[in-house]
C-alpha cells in the first residue's frame, strides 16, 4: 500500500478497490478481486437534525443537535471484461454465469476502497442497479469499450484516517490481473440477434433495476436490505433499415428469443432473453442526416422460465 499524504490531496490515480464474496465476517487478502474502475461514488451523507425546542432564546442550543441516520451507498463504474462479467453477474442476477435462471435472493459481498488519505470499507453491500452501455465512435480518438456500472447500498460504512494505517486493507494486496480476459470488451465485440437474426446498431443501454429496499428499523444504518423485484429494459439506437423496422415491429405484437451478445478471440459472454417484447417508435426524420431508429427490449418470464435472463460465458483466463 502506498504511503498517505496526509500534508497534500489525495489523488484518484492511485486510488484501488476490492471485493470478497462469502460469508460474513469476510476478510480481504491476496486473494480478494481488484478491480480496475473509472471512478466511484461510494459514500455517505451523515446529516444532522437538531430540536425545534423552545428554550427561551432565538437560537439553537448546540446540544439539541444530533445525527441522522445515513445509507452507505454508491456507484461503481468499470470497463466491462470477461472477468469483471464474471465477478459481476452473478451479484447482479444472484446466479451464476452458466445458469437458466436467476435467483430471488441477491448475494451480499464487501468493498473496501483505498482513497490514498483513508481506508473506506463497506459491509454486507448489494447490487441495486446495474446498467451495461456501449456506443460507436468515428474517429480513433473515440473510446468504444463496454461501460459496467454497478449501484451498490450497503449496511455500513467503516473508515480508517490514521496516517500511514492500514485498517482492512490487506498486508498483500491482490495483483492487477494482465490476461487476455481483464482486457475490456469493444462496442464492435458486440452484437444483438432478434428471433437469430443479427440486428445492428448504434448505441445500447442495458438496465438492470433489483428494486432494492432497505429497512433501518431502529438503527442508524440499514439493518435489512432486499430485492422488491427486478426489470430489465435494452435501449437500442439503430439506423432505420428494412430489417431494423421489421424487427421493431415484429418485437411489438409478438414475443421473441433476443440475444446480447459480446465475443472476443476465445472469450464470450451472451445474454438471452428468452420472451422480448418492444415499445414500438415510429422513425422520424430530423434533418439531412440518418434517420435514427429507437426500440426498448424488454424481456418477461413465462411459467417454464424462471428468469427475465440466461446467462453463459466462456473465457480462458
Amino acid at each position: 500500500m502506498s504511503t498517505v499524504q496526509c500534508n497534500c490531496a489525495a489523488i484518484g490515480a492511485l486510488g484501488k478497490l476490492l471485493t470478497e464474496d462469502g460469508t460474513s465476517p469476510r476478510t480481504f487478502d491476496a486473494s480478494s478481486f481488484r478491480h480496475e474502475f473509472l471512478y466511484e461514488t461510494l459514500g455517505s451523507e451523515r446529516g444532522l437534525q437538531e430540536s425545534n425546542a423552545i428554550n427561551g432564546t432565538l437560537q439553537p442550543l448546540f446540544t439539541s443537535v444530533r445525527n441522522k441516520p445515513y445509507i452507505p451507498q454508491g456507484a461503481i463504474a468499470m470497463q466491462a471484461s470477461p472477468i469483471e462479467f464474471s465477478r459481476w453477474i452473478p451479484r447482479i442476477f444472484g446466479a451464476a454465469t452458466g445458469s437458466d435462471y436467476v435467483s430471488n435472493t441477491l448475494p451480499e459481498f464487501d468493498v473496501i476502497v483505498y482513497r490514498e488519505n483513508g481506508i473506506f470499507r463497506y459491509t454486507d453491500a448489494v447490487v441495486a442497479q446495474a446498467v451495461i452501455r456501449g456506443k460507436s465512435g468515428k474517429t480513433s480518438e473515440s473510446v468504444e469499450f463496454i461501460d459496467l456500472i454497478v449501484q451498490l447500498i450497503a449496511k455500513s460504512e467503516t473508515i480508517t484516517q490514521e496516517e500511514d494505517a492500514a485498517g482492512d486493507w490487506p498486508g498483500t494486496e491482490p495483483a492487477l490481473g494482465t490476461t487476455n480476459a481483464y482486457a475490456p470488451y469493444a462496442f464492435w465485440e458486440s452484437s444483438l440477434e432478434v428471433n437469430n437474426a443479427e440486428i445492428e446498431y448504434d448505441s445500447f443501454t442495458m438496465v438492470v433495476n433489483n428494486m432494492v429496499d432497505y429497512r433501518l428499523n431502529n438503527k442508524q444504518t440499514p439493518t435489512c436490505v432486499r430485492s422488491m423485484g427486478r426489470s430489465i429494459e435494452i435501449d437500442f439506437q439503430l439506423p432505420f433499415t428494412c430489417q431494423a423496422m421489421g424487427a421493431s415491429l415484429t418485437l411489438n405484437t409478438t414475443a421473441l428469443d433476443t440475444e446480447l451478445n459480446f465475443n472476443t478471440t476465445n472469450m464470450h459472454t451472451r445474454f438471452t432473453f428468452p420472451k422480448s417484447r418492444t415499445v414500438f417508435y415510429t422513425p422520424t426524420i430530423p434533418g439531412k442526416t440518418y434517420v435514427p431508429l429507437k426500440m426498448k427490449i424488454k424481456p418477461y418470464a413465462t411459467s417454464s422460465t424462471v428468469g427475465l435472463v440466461q446467462i453463459a460465458q466462456d473465457f480462458a483466463p
